[in-house]
C-alpha cells in the first residue's frame, strides 16, 4: 500500500491530452516516457493525487472537462468499485449471447498462460477503442480481469455454466 493510500488521499483520474500531459510533465507530475506515450497515442489515461488535479484546474488555461474526469480508489470517492465476480458474470453473457461461448472456452482455456500479456495487449489497444466505444469502454476492465489467471479459470467455469444451462432448456 502506498504511503499516499495509507493516509486516505484521493486520487482522480483523468483523459489528458497531449497539450495537458507535456504541461503535466512540466509540472512533474508524470515521466518523460508517460508524456511521449501521450503524445505518440494522442492521450492519456493518468491517475494522480486530487490536490495537484485541482491546483492544476485553478492555476491553467487549458480546462479538464468533468466528463473525462472520475474519481478513483480511495477516501470519499464517487466512483463505484471493481467488482471482479460482477464483470466476469457480464463478460461470461457478453460472450454466450454473442454465440461464442465454446470459442471463447476453448481460447480462454489454451491461452491462460499468456493471459497476462494479453491484459497488457488491451492496454495498448485502449486509445483506439476508447476512440469508438467513448467512456463505455469494456477494455480496462476486461484488461484488469486478464491480469489474473485465476479470473480465466472462473470466466471459463461461467461460460460452462452458461452453456449447461441452455442445453437444459432444450
Amino acid at each position: 500500500m502506498r504511503n499516499s493510500e495509507k493516509t486516505g488521499e484521493s486520487f482522480i483520474t483523468i483523459q489528458a491530452t497531449p497539450a495537458q500531459a507535456q504541461r503535466l510533465l512540466e509540472l512533474g507530475a508524470i515521466s518523460e516516457s508517460q508524456a511521449r506515450h501521450a503524445s505518440e497515442a494522442g492521450g492519456l489515461m493518468v491517475r494522480l493525487p486530487a490536490h495537484l488535479v485541482n491546483e492544476f484546474r485553478n492555476n491553467e488555461p487549458v480546462s479538464l472537462p468533468d466528463s473525462l474526469i472520475t474519481l478513483a480508489a480511495t477516501g470519499g470517492t464517487q466512483s463505484q468499485p471493481f467488482d471482479e465476480e460482477l464483470e466476469l458474470d457480464k463478460m461470461a453473457d457478453w460472450f454466450h449471447r454473442a454465440g461464442l461461448n465454446s470459442a471463447a472456452r476453448l481460447f480462454f482455456a489454451t491461452n491462460r498462460p499468456l493471459s497476462f500479456f494479453g491484459s497488457q495487449f488491451l492496454l495498448a489497444l485502449q486509445p483506439l477503442t476508447r476512440t469508438a466505444f467513448g467512456l463505455n469502454d469494456p477494455t480496462g476492465r476486461w484488461s484488469k480481469l486478464l491480469e489474473k489467471r485465476s479470473n480465466l479459470d472462473r470466466l471459463v467455469y461461467k461460460l460452462e455454466r452458461l452453456a449447461q444451462q441452455q442445453r437444459g432448456k432444450k
